[in-house]
């Protein structure tokens, strides 16, 4: 066969095309699922917030953002899939630092997640906030400070790391190539 016949015959050449749409949407519909972030294997890492304006969002997971950018975070609630062994803190300028499960509805400069127990021993957990100076800073992990105490948070993400693992190979593509600071508290 010929292979100018073949591409000449206009119903090859549209199932050609209809093929290549398949393809493409099917790659777009995986990659926006977890926003091209794996799970560690089957554990996830939850989280919703709570704004003025929005009320308490849906439950997020494994690094995607609670996506609205427009209003201050005043509550964050945590969750490990069948354990407890976490906790969290957050700095507000009034009250200083809190423990996260005692927030009452408050303006967030910044955030501090660890583990404890077995899940410390296996993993790390990252996160990094979204703000109106600083934007989306770079990952903080195991208890490190990610924030600015001049700033309210408007956008988190949270993201579970196996220890043993190269921590940039799993935020490869949330790392900002600007060295960002973490956080202000100078």
């Amino acid at each position: 066969m010929d292979i100018k016949k073949i591409f000449k015959s206009k119903k090859i050449i549209l199932l050609v095309i209809v093929f290549i749409v398949l393809i493409v949407g099917t790659i777009i519909f995986i990659n926006s699922k977890n926003d091209g972030m794996e799970n560690v294997k089957g554990l996830n890492i939850y989280y919703k917030v709570y704004t003025e304006e929005k009320g308490l969002s849906k439950w997020y997971k494994n690094g995607l953002s609670n996506s609205n950018k427009n209003y201050n975070i005043k509550n964050i609630k945590i969750k490990l899939k069948d354990t407890d062994e976490y906790s969290f803190s957050i700095y507000n300028e009034d009250n200083g630092w809190v423990d996260g499960d005692n927030l009452k509805n408050q303006d967030i400069n910044a955030i501090k997640v660890s583990l404890f127990g077995s899940m410390r021993k296996k993993y790390s957990v990252c996160y990094r906030v979204y703000n109106d100076k600083n934007k989306w800073l770079n990952w903080s992990c195991d208890n490190e400070i990610n924030g600015n105490k001049e700033v309210n948070i408007k956008s988190i993400q949270m993201k579970l790391i196996p220890k043993n693992a190269v921590k940039n190979e799993y935020l490869k593509d949330y790392v900002d190539n600007n060295d960002r600071k973490n956080y202000n508290f100078e």
